[in-house]
């Protein structure tokens, strides 16, 4: 599959216009958008989480979705603590895919 430049300079940096950044590409400039995310701490029930392999399994999947997401499990209370720029309703959907039902608690 061949990528412009837009298109790479999009994947890596979003295409929301919060900051414009210029690029020299050979004798060709690229102007694209950086997105400047929020992080926000989501809280979300777990109750089919009850082992290290589920604790695993969660973490890579958001890890895949946002490599700077940090990720608290509380297993007694089948709880994680979510610090992402990933919305709650796409980390929810995430957590679904995955095989483990959740509810947003906070």
């Amino acid at each position: 599959m061949f990528f412009s430049f837009s298109m790479y300079a999009r994947l890596l940096f979003g295409s929301a216009s919060d900051q414009r950044l210029t690029f020299q590409y050979g004798n060709a400039l690229a102007e694209t958008t950086r997105t400047k995310r929020r992080k926000r701490m989501s809280i979300f029930a777990v109750p089919d989480m009850s082992c290290g392999h589920c604790r695993s399994a969660i973490e890579k999947a958001i890890n895949a979705v946002d490599a700077k997401a940090t990720i608290q499990f509380d297993m007694e209370a089948r709880r994680i603590e979510v610090t992402s720029a990933v919305a709650n309703a796409d980390l929810s959907a995430l957590l679904e895919k995955e095989g483990y039902p959740n509810t947003l608690v906070a």
